[in-house]
Order: structure tokens, then C-alpha cells, then sequence
């Protein structure tokens, strides 16, 4: 229902009706729904309890009455806090500390008025008045105004502000004076008492405002609750000198409230609470709560440009009562910049400080120490006001994993585990190695930014503004860039980075993936060990499931905060496990291949051509390099040309803009009349543009350099150090390093440094990728085969000696080969190609040992494929086919038994066509047992088969013992009893001739199984028995309790309860010899049924009783269903010994489970019997069946196994049972 609305008074304000609709009291809404009035209001229509409830209307008529549940009430400071479902049209926009309101100020009050005037009804009235300040009437403070027309109906009406209507109280009541002191004098809730009932409570999450005028005041207000705060103002035109002076006070400010003197209630917890949610750990957030508090937060610790930023943060950082020690500066300044950047959210999003001047600006810019504004007038004004930085007594917490954004020294982050090195190469338990995850963090840095780039600082700006955003829309965001080659594509993608880098504490970690060099292309995997490593995290590699290990790899980047920079990918497929990056990090990619698909809403950029400015401002840029200052107009106009010959691609501008650095021939009307004269024409078609430019660079060159430049393109992966490039041409190491070095000035080559853990630097070359297309060209116009070839293998034998100081731990080897080992496969490959079998099996080994080491059994399974061939190649087919063999037992060792097939299967075709026959029975067991694995009894058995048969044609029928035996094994299970027995039989036959011990017995366990199922009970038993004695003297006890039980079935199944009783008798002494007390006490309870069967009641009843004593010791972990059935025949025996049953029988009988009928009969005819229902011999009878069988509960067995290893006797395993 509509209601019309009283004009002139506030939406905000409601009345509380008494129990005939007539207003009692006056309240307010804070936020929708939630209403304040004074509880006295409340009290006197005896709804002064929380859940109790009240009628509310508008005081402006625009909502009828409708119910308000009372929240929350304080009696001492008279508030209380209603809920109403129906929201009254408006809420107060706020209010402030009732005892920062100063004396004098201005306030009104509007509420129900019952004003005494016979005949007449006033629905509201508002009164103006003037704040008289505070007092404590009997240990409670009040706040107090001055004002005639507050009059009864008021109470619970709030207090507001002339200015800007915020509440600075709630009216209570008035001052009644006989004699006239203190007239016109109203009593006051204080807001304080309202804030700390509305959050102590729960009710209302409640925002708190520093406002600058001319001092510093706090403004609060609920969430949701009255008009949002005003947007910040633009900056005005204000100078420096004069946002340096409310830059002051609002930093005294915050210091002081961080020390707990300030206005700013609660500051410190908002800075440790906007931090924690950042991923600060609970140590270090908890540590800066109580550093403020200590240090507090002055101006010169918090900002970094400020003079004395230094002493300060020496001072801050130092100990503090009662906290954990000094910290080093970095770790400090660490804290600080969380602190600055959280000052700086709260400063933008107006939660932390409302400022409308030019200060607000000023202060963003140096809270984020950037350039957007010149700040140096600003920081000496504000330097000159400040006073010098305090003594202090602490240093904060550093927390590993935890440090500033960058890659720069000092500044790298590191998340994860800190300091653990990874794996040692070769056997045993793994090693630290803290210089591989040194190494590694080198190998992902942020290549250092290009001073001659330009032009490219709108596109930077809009891609880190656009990751930026998706960041914040999505939580997690994946970027694309490409174009054409030598465009800077790259260059861009760092820059873009690196401007990221403040959003990713975690770090930001780039690879270049080298997509478009074969031979050096990283892996997915690559990138995973060494962005691993670099975090600090243990990769999960698994064979042959890249999936697994990438799925491991994102799962733990989840929240850390990273940026991951793919460079040159080779096409989607290359990254694609990689792309969808983890929630709070981002992926950005770059390749020259544009087909993709997985770029997030609006992260795909096309990276084009400079504009002809910039252009010539990287021109210009590097004939200023040169020295020779400034260029003239007519140098410019020249400048212009060149750019529009090298057709704005950066690439050649920089070839060509090499050429102008140099001190002499680097004239541009020299340069521009060589390029028109170099067939101009061809300059516009892109590639052949930058292949001529890079033309001019490399006739510069002198004839060694060319040389150089030229064999780099031949060295596997097209990468060379000054050490391998020494070592090919028999020349110092340095003076070739030097060389190298002067291609990168040339802007030809490129220089990856890695710092050695020893405290060396490596440095390895790699010409630009069209630079290596032209060099290629070069190479196979100028160099002579037989030379190159030379130059070829030298490299190949340099990479096998460093590759083998890795596998070998040698003190100074290079260690990032280890985690991209992309040089050594080149090699390898190399190697093969040319014939240089000894080098590609010295490498195809060291790899095997690097893969082995590191547990990545795809790749190992994969360098030994290499290894097969390359050992045909040498005419060594055996040991091919042991490379086959090999790889059959890793892949069956990582549970991949399809793969393993197919390599045994390759071992078998490789020995029989080459006659190895011995080696051929190998092949065949193998293929056996991947089979078996893979469920395919049948093609199990037939290899089997052609491998005793292969055996036994190469005269070693002694070798063939196991694999009859699992031949057998393998009949039974096909349920072929025939030839499971054919087999068990030959089996026993060729062990007693060729085997001793644990081969003999378990070919009689084989064979007695077999000779069950045919039905030859009696050749069973007797072959049991033998077996029993072969396990005993080879001290195998518990094979030996095996053996005795299945010889204790068969007893039973020829009806020979003698030889029953005393089989199972010895079986369940040997399984107590063995300590396996579940076996013993299921041995026991067979052994009773023995005897029950022959009605020997005694002995039945005494085994029994050495049962349950077992049961309840040191059989008491057996399953509760065994232990309650033994329970159960315990009873029953004591029936037929004594004519009893125990009272402990129902108790310990107890179990949870299906039971057998027969245990079901049991429980109820000894249940009947102790309740009197039937006589002894009624309950005897129908116990019978249950203690003459033998166990229903039996003990779990062994899993079916099969024997894998040929000749020699195998390591004990356990026997099968019948």
C-alpha cells in the first residue's frame, strides 16, 4: 500500500508504536532493515529483551506499521538495535565519535512530539539546538545538548550534525531541574556505545572514514546504509607546497592511529586484515600488528623516496617488547611496501581517507613511488616539515616465499619450500642441491629491459590494464601475443611483465620455449622442472602422464601470486597444457603462430610495425649511442628514410641502428644509399627486409667474427659457449667468449648468464632466429663439409663430457643442462646422423642415467628406443634386445603394462631374427608377465610356453624351472586343468633335477593345487606334506603353516581325520612361530572341527578355549566376525564338555556383520537354551553342524603372483592355498 509522505522530514526516521498503534518512542535506520532508538523506549512497553517484538512506522507517513524484532540492547548506555523486514525509505549517512564533536556546534533533532496543546495532534517535530559536550553520570559517559524543543516522544530520535546530518548521539532523555540549573538540557547515547553495540553483536559490518579539514576527524557508517561516500574530487591545481601540508596531518594521522592515538579506530586491523587477504602468513601479519602498535607508521619509513627512508626503516625494523627479533632490511622494507600498497587501495577506494585536495594525488604517487606526477617538490616540502625519524627497537619477521615483486638482485621472490636444492644424480636417497633452484630462478629472469625500444609504451600500457582487469574479473587470466618476425613481439611481453610484476608477490617467471629451433625446443615439461625448481617446488613427474605432472605443477601455483611468461612458443599444441592459468596467476604467451584459442575475454594482441616516429626514435636513440649527440635536421630527414627502408620493423632498425653507433661508417645517407643500392625493391617484403639488414650487419663483421657467426648454426641446437667454441676451433676459451660477445653488440646474438653455484657465470650464445636462418645460408655457401662436419663432432664430444660431469656430480658442471637437457638430445641426434655411434651411445647412456635419476620414465623408456637403434647400427643385437628388455621392466615397474607388452614384444622379434634363443626365452617371459598384468591369461600362457620351449632347445632346461610353474599357475587360472597339471608335473621334474629349496617346494604347491582340481586327492596331500618339510628346512615357517593347512584340507577331503588333526595341529604351532596369530587362531578354530567331527567333545572344547584366549591377546586385531564366531563355538563347546554356557559368551560374541546361516543357528540355540526354552540335548544337537565345520570367517590370503625373475632361486614369496 502507498503511503503519502510528510514533506521536511528525513526517510531515515521511524516511530515505535505502543500496543494501540500511539507512538512511544522515536528511531532511525543505519542500514536497510536495521533500526536504533533508545531502549528505555522499549523498556516501557515491556519489549525491552532481544526477541521480543515491536509495531515501527515512518515518522514521514511513507510506511504503515509492520513488526521489528528487537536485535540487540545495551541497558547501561540506553540503546538497543530493532530488525524490520520491511526497510523504511532512507538510512543516516553516518555518524562520528560523539566525543570528537566540539562545543558549540550546530545539530538538529526531528522525532514524535507530544506537545502539550489540548485538542490538537502534532505527528513530528524538529528542533534545533546546540552541542554543550560531554559528562559521566554515575560511571556512564553522555553526551549533552541544549535545546528547548526536545520534548517527550523524542527519546531514541538521533542527533544530527547541522552540516552534513550525520548522528553524533541518540536522545535519551531530558534534565528536569526544580530550581532551573542546567535548563534546556538533553541527555545523550553516545555514538561509540551505538558502533560497539552494532559490531559486537554482529549486526552490521561498520566502515570507518578519516576526513581532512582543519584537522583530522572520522567519519563511520554501516554497510549499505545511507548514501554511498561522495567520489574523490579530481586534483586541483594546488602546488606541491601546499599537499605537502595536509599530507602531514593526514600521515600524522595514520602514524598516530597505528600507536593507538590517533582517530583512525581499529587501523592497524584494517591494514593486517586487507594483507592477510593478499596471502600474508598469520606469523608476519600478526608480527606487524604488534610493530605497529610499537613503531607505528611515520612518514619516512612509509614512504621510499623520502631522504631519510633509510634510517627510518633501519629504526623500524629494529626488536620491540615481546616480539621475535630483529629482521634485515630487505624483509622490512618487504612489510612495508604490503603496507604501502594496502594504504594506497584504501586511499583510492575512499574506505581509509577522504581527502578533497591536490594532497590525494601527491600522496598516491608516492605511496606507489611512480612517475605519473613530478614528486620532487612535492617529497622536499613534505621532507622539511617532518621531523627526524624516531628511535625505534625492531626489525619485522621475514617469512620465506614472502618479498617484494621482481626479478632484480635482491628483489626475487621465492615460493614454496624455501632453500631445498633437488634431487643428487645417480642411486640412494635424494640430495639438496641448493644451487639447481639458484640456477633455475637465473634461467626464468626477466630479460634486462632494451634502452632502444620505442614506441611501444601505449600498447605495454593497455595489455597490463587489460591482464589487470581480467585479474580482477575472473581471478586468473591468460594473454596472446604475436607477429611478424622481428616485429619485438617478445620485447612487449617483457615490458608488459614486468609492469605486472608489483601484482604477482609470487614472482614472475619467463622461458623462452626457442619453438622455432628443433632442436632446441623446450618441452612442457622442461618448463615445469624449471619453474619448479625456481619456486622451490617438487615436480611430480610420472611415467608417461605429462597430464598428471602439469595437473600437479597448476594445482600448486593456485594462490601463489605467479606470472608466467612462455616465450616463442611454436603453436598452440606446444602450450597448451599450460595456458589455462591457476586461480590469483596469469599466463602470457608469445608465438608466431597465431591459430590459438585459449586467450582470455579480450587478451589476444596483434604486435605490428612501429610508427614511422618511433621508428626514428630508435634510430635516433642509437646514433646518440654513438656520441655524436643530437641529430640535425637534415640527419633527421635522413632517419626518416632509413625507417621507411626498414620498414618499421624493429628488428632491422636495430641492425641498422648498430651500424649508426659506431664511431666511424655509421653516416645515415651512407646507410641509405647502401640499402637503395641493395635492391631497394626487396625491402618492403618483410623477412627479406630484416634478411638484408642482418646482410649489413654481418659484412661489418671481420673474417673471424663471420666465422663465428657462421659454425654457430652447425653446433647442436644451435647454441654455443665460449668454452665449447674454443675447444671445436683448438683457441683459448676467452678470446672465442669474446667473440661471441662482440656478435651481441652487433645486435646478432643473443647471451643467456647463469651464476654457478661454485660463483662462476656461464654465459651461452644463441644468434637471433633469423639471424640463424641467414648464418644457415652462409654456412653451406662458405664452409667446407669435411669442416663443418669436424666442427660437429668436436661439439658433439664437448657436450658428452659436460654431460657426463653432471651424471657424475663433478664439482663445476653445468648444471643447466640438467634441467634442459634439450642440447644433449640435439647431440645425440647429431651424432646418430653422421655415424658417430660411439658419441650418440655415450649420450643416449647419460641421458638414461639424468632421466633415471630424476624418475621421468618416459623419458628414459624413450633414450633407450635411441639406444636400440643405435646398438644394431654397431652390430650388437643382444644388447638391443637387453635395451628392449629394459624398457619393458621400467614401463611394467610404473604400472604401464600395454607399453611394456609392446617392448618385450620388440625383444622377441629383434632375438629370434637374430638367433638369440636365450635371449629370445627372456623376451618371451617378459611379454608373459606384461600379459599377466594386462589380464590376458591366455596370451600369458602361450609366451610362457615358447619360452620354456626356447630354453630348453638352447640346452637350460635349469632356467626354465619358474616359468613352468607359472605356466601352471596360468592353466588354473584359464581353468585348462590338464595342462595346469602337465605343467605342475614338469615343474616338480625339472626342479628336483636343477633346483634346490624354495623352487622345489613351490613346484610341489603348484602341482598339488593342480592335482585337486583333476581330482588326485591323495597324490595332493602327499605332495603338500613334501613341500611342507622342503619350506621347513629352509626355514621358510610360514610357506611351511601354508602348506600344512592346504595338506589339513585335503586330509579332511579324503576323510582321514587323523592326518587332518595333525596337519592343522603343526600349521597352527608354525603360525604361531611365525607371530602370524590370525593364521594360527584360523588354524585353531579347523583344528576343532577336526575333532568335532569325530564327536572328541574334549579336545574340541580344549583347542577352542587356547582359541578364545588367542582371540582375546595376541590375535585381538583379528576381524571382529572371527573373533565373535569363536567366541560363538566356545560357547557351543562348553555345551557338550559341560552342560553349560559361560555368562562372558553374549558379550564376547557380539559382532557387526553378515553372518552365516549356521553361526545364526548357533547364537539362537544357545539363547534358547540359557533362557530355558530347550533342554542340553535339544541345544547340542542344533550346535553340532556349526562346530563340525570348519571356518566361516577366514583371514584375507595373498594377492596371486607369478614368478619374474628366471634360473637362480627367487626371493621367498608366499605359497598358494588350496
Amino acid at each position: 500500500m502507498d503511503h503519502a509522505r510528510r514533506p521536511g522530514v528525513p526517510g531515515s526516521l521511524g516511530r515505535v508504536l505502543g500496543p494501540g498503534g500511539d507512538p512511544a518512542g522515536t528511531c532511525f535506520q543505519v542500514t536497510p532493515g536495521l533500526l536504533v532508538t533508545a531502549r528505555h523506549v522499549l523498556e516501557g512497553l515491556g519489549r525491552g529483551a532481544a526477541g521480543q517484538e515491536v509495531a515501527v512506522d515512518a515518522l514521514d507517513g511513507s510506511a504503515g506499521p509492520a513488526p521489528a524484532t528487537v536485535a540487540a540492547v545495551d541497558a547501561v548506555g540506553d540503546l538497543a538495535v530493532l530488525r524490520r523486514a520491511e526497510p523504511l525509505a532512507e538510512s543516516v549517512p553516518g555518524w562520528v565519535p560523539t566525543d570528537s564533536v566540539p562545543p558549540g556546534t550546530k545539530v538538529v533533532v526531528s522525532g514524535v512530539a507530544e506537545v502539550d496543546d489540548p485538542g490538537h495532534r502534532y505527528e513530528f517535530l524538529q528542533a534545533t539546538g546546540e552541542w554543550q559536550g560531554a559528562t559521566e553520570r554515575d560511571g556512564v559517559a553522555l553526551g549533552r545538548l541544549s535545546c528547548s524543543a526536545v520534548l517527550t516522544g523524542m527519546s531514541g530520535a538521533p542527533v544530527l550534525r547541522g552540516d552534513d546530518g550525520r548522528v553524533v548521539g541518540v536522545v535519551s532523555e531530558r534534565y528536569h531541574s526544580a530550581g532551573g540549573w542546567l535548563r534546556d538540557t538533553v541527555w545523550v547515547a553516545r555514538t561509540e556505545d551505538l558502533t560497539r553495540l552494532l559490531t559486537a553483536h554482529g549486526q552490521v559490518t561498520v566502515r570507518q572514514r578519516l576526513v581532512l579539514g582543519d584537522t583530522v576527524g572520522i567519519e563511520l557508517s554501516a554497510d549499505g546504509g545511507g548514501p554511498a561516500p561522495a567520489p574523490l574530487a579530481p586534483v586541483p591545481a594546488a602546488g606541491p607546497a601546499e599537499a605537502a601540508r595536509e599530507a602531514e596531518v593526514v600521515l600524522a594521522a595514520l602514524d598516530g592511529s597505528c600507536r593507538g592515538t590517533g582517530p583512525f579506530v581499529g587501523l592497524v586491523d584494517l591494514l593486517a586484515t586487507r594483507m592477510a587477504a593478499g596471502g600474508w602468513s598469520t606469523e608476519v601479519i600478526e608480527d606487524l600488528r604488534r610493530r605497529l602498535r610499537s613503531h607505528g607508521l611515520e612518514p619516512a619509513a612509509l614512504l621510499p623516496r623520502l631522504p631519510d627512508h633509510d634510517e627510518a626503516v633501519r629504526q623500524w625494523s629494529r626488536p620491540f617488547p615481546g616480539g621475535s627479533g630483529e629482521v634485515t632490511g630487505h624483509v622490512a622494507r618487504a612489510l612495508l611496501t604490503g603496507v604501502r600498497r594496502t594504504l594506497a587501495g584504501a586511499l583510492r577506494d575512499g574506505v581509509l581517507v577522504g581527502i578533497a585536495g591536490s594532497c590525494r594525488g601527491y600522496l598516491l604517487e608516492a605511496l606507489e613511488d611512480g612517475d605519473a606526477l613530478p614528486l620532487s617538490g612535492f617529497l622536499h616540502a613534505l621532507s622539511a616539515r617532518l621531523p627526524a625519524p624516531r628511535s625505534a627497537a625492531v626489525e619485522a619477521v621475514w617469512l620465506p616465499g614472502r618479498g617484494p615483486a621482481g626479478n632484480g638482485p635482491g628483489e626475487r621472490t621465492t615460493a614454496g619450500p624455501s632453500g631445498p636444492g633437488r634431487r643428487a644424480i645417480g642411486h640412494g636417497r635424494p640430495a639438496e642441491r641448493p644451487g639447481l633452484v639458484s640456477v633455475a630462478a637465473q634461467m626464468c629472469r626477466l630479460p634486462l629491459a632494451d634502452p632502444c625500444t620505442a614506441g611501444r609504451a601505449a600498447q605495454v600500457a593497455g595489455i597490463v590494464s587489460k591482464i589487470d582487469r581480467n585479474m580482477t574479473r575472473y581471478g586468473s587470466a591468460t594473454a596472446f601475443l604475436s607477429g611478424q618476425p622481428g616485429v619485438g613481439t617478445s620485447v612487449v611481453a617483457v615490458e608488459a611483465a614486468r609492469a605486472l610484476a608489483p601484482a604477482f608477490p609470487g614472482g614472475v617467471f619467463y622461458v623462452d620455449l626457442q619453438g622455432l629451433v628443433p632442436d632446441a625446443c623446450l618441452s612442457v615439461r622442461t618448463v615445469v622442472r624449471i619453474v619448479s625448481e625456481a619456486l622451490g617446488l617438487d615436480a611430480d613427474v610420472s611415467l608417461r602422464d605429462d597430464a598428471r605432472t602439469i595437473a600437479s605443477f597448476l594445482a600448486r601455483l593456485h594462490d601463489r601470486r605467479v606470472l608466467l611468461v612462455l616465450d616463442n612458443a611454436r603453436d598452440a599444441a606446444h602450450v597448451r597444457p599450460l595456458v589455462k592459468a591457476p586461480a590469483g596467476c596469469a599466463v602470457v604467451v608469445t608465438s608466431r603462430n597465431r591459430a590459438q584459442d585459449y586467450a582470455g575475454p579480450g587478451l589476444t594482441f596483434e604486435v605490428g610495425r612501429l610508427d614511422r616516429e618511433a621508428s626514428v626514435e630508435v634510430l635516433r636513440r642509437c646514433a646518440q649511442d654513438s656520441g655524436s649527440g643530437s641529430p640535425d635536421g637534415g640527419t633527421s630527414a635522413e632517419l626518416h628514410r632509413l625507417a621507411h627502408l626498414c620498414d618499421d620493423v624493429p628488428l632491422a632498425l636495430r641492425i641498422v641502428g648498430a651500424r649508426l653507433a659506431q664511431p666511424s661508417g655509421g653516416d645515415p645517407a651512407y646507410l641509405r644509399h647502401l640499402l637503395e643500392e641493395a635492391r631497394l625493391d626487396t625491402l618492403s617484403w618483410g623477412d627479406r627486409a630484416v634478411r638484408l639488414a642482418i646482410r649489413l650487419s654481418h659484412d661489418t663483421l671481420d673474417p673471424p667474427a663471420r666465422r663465428v657467426l657462421r659454425l654457430i648454426t652447425a653446433a647442436p641446437g644451435s647454441a654455443v659457449t665460449g668454452a665449447e667454441l674454443g675447444h671445436c676451433l683448438r683457441q683459448p676459451a676467452l678470446r672465442q667468449e669474446l667473440m661471441l660477445n662482440r656478435l651481441v653488440d652487433h645486435s646478432l646474438a643473443h647471451q643467456d648468464l647463469v651464476r654457478m653455484p661454485e660463483g662462476g657465470l656461464l654465459a651461452t650464445f644463441r644468434l637471433f632466429d633469423l639471424v640463424r636462418l641467414f648464418a644457415a645460408e652462409r654456412l653451406e655457401l662458405e664452409e667446407d663439409s669435411d669442416v663443418v662436419r669436424a666442427f660437429q663432432r668436436d661439439s658433439v664430444s664437448y657436450l658428452c663430457e659436460r654431460l657426463t660431469e653432471i651424471t657424475d656430480q663433478t664439482s663445476g658442471a653445468q648444471l643447466s643442462g640438467e634441467l634442459d637437457p634439450s642440447r644433449f638430445h640435439a647431440a645425440q641426434r647429431l651424432a646418430a646422423a653422421n655415424g658417430w655411434l660411439d658419441l650418440a651411445t655415450d649420450l643416449a647412456v647419460g641421458l638414461h642415467v639424468l632421466y633415471s635419476a630424476r624418475g621421468e620414465l618416459d623419458a628414459v623408456v624413450a633414450v633407450n628406443e635411441d639406444r636400440i637403434g643405435l646398438l644394431l647400427r654397431q652390430g650388437q643385437p643382444a644388447q638391443a634386445v637387453k635395451a628392449c628388455l629394459l624398457n619393458a621392466e621400467t614401463l611394467r615397474s610404473a604400472d604401464a603394462a600395454g607399453p611394456a607388452a609392446d617392448a618385450a614384444r620388440q625383444a622377441v622379434r629383434l632375438a629370434r631374427e637374430y638367433r638369440l634363443d636365450e635371449d629370445a626365452a627372456e623376451a618371451e617371459f617378459q611379454l608373459s608377465l606384461a600379459l599377466w598384468d594386462l589380464a590376458d591369461r591366455a596370451g600369458a600362457l602361450a609366451a610362457g610356453e615358447r619360452a620354456v620351449a626356447l630354453l630348453e632347445s638352447a640346452g637350460r632346461p635349469s632356467a626354465a624351472v619358474p616359468l613352468t610353474i607359472n605356466n601352471s599357475r596360468l592353466a588354473r587360472h584359464l581353468g585348462d586343468t590338464e595342462k595346469a597339471l602337465r605343467w605342475g608335473r614338469r615343474a616338480v621334474e625339472l626342479a628336483d633335477r636343477w633346483s634346490t629349496g624354495t623352487h622345489r617346494a613351490m613346484a610341489r604347491n603348484q602341482c598339488g593345487l593342480a592335482e585337486e582340481d583333476a581330482g588326485g586327492h591323495a597324490a595332493a596331500l602327499a605332495l603338500y606334506q613334501d613341500a611342507a618339510g622342503l619350506w621347513e628346512a629352509v626355514g621358510n615357517t610360514s610357506n611351511a603353516a601354508n602348506e600344512h593347512s592346504n595338506a589339513g584340507y585335503t586330509a579332511r577331503r579324503l576323510d582321514d581325520p587323523v592326518t587332518a588333526s595333525h596337519q592343522f595341529h603343526r600349521a597352527a604351532h608354525l603360525w604361531q612361530r611365525a607371530e602370524e596369530h590370525l593364521r594360527a587362531l584360523e588354524a585353531l578354530v579347523d583344528l576343532s572341527a577336526v575333532h568335532a567331527s569325530q564327536d572328541s567333545w574334549k579336545h574340541a572344547h580344549r583347542v577352542l578355549a587356547e582359541a578364545e584366549e588367542a582371540a582375546l591377546g595376541p590375535a585381538r586385531d583379528a576381524p571382529a566376525l572371527l573373533r565373535g564366531e569363536v567366541s560363538v563355538r566356545r560357547a557351543a563347546s562348553c555345551l557338550w564338555a559341560t552342560g553349560e554356557v559361560p555368562d562372558s559368551y553374549r558379550t564376547r560374541a557380539e559382532t557387526e556383520g553378515d553372518e552365516p546361516p549356521e553361526l545364526e543357528e548357533a547364537r539362537a540355540a544357545l539363547d534358547r537354551f540359557r533362557s530355558g526354552e530347550s533342554a542340553v540335548g535339544e541345544a547340542r544337537r542344533q550346535v553340532g553342524p556349526l562346530l563340525r565345520a570348519l571356518t566361516f570367517n577366514k583371514v584375507p590370503r595373498a594377492d596371486p603372483w607369478m614368478y619374474e625373475t628366471m634360473g637362480g632361486e627367487a626371493p621367498d614369496r608366499p605359497v598358494l592355498e588350496t
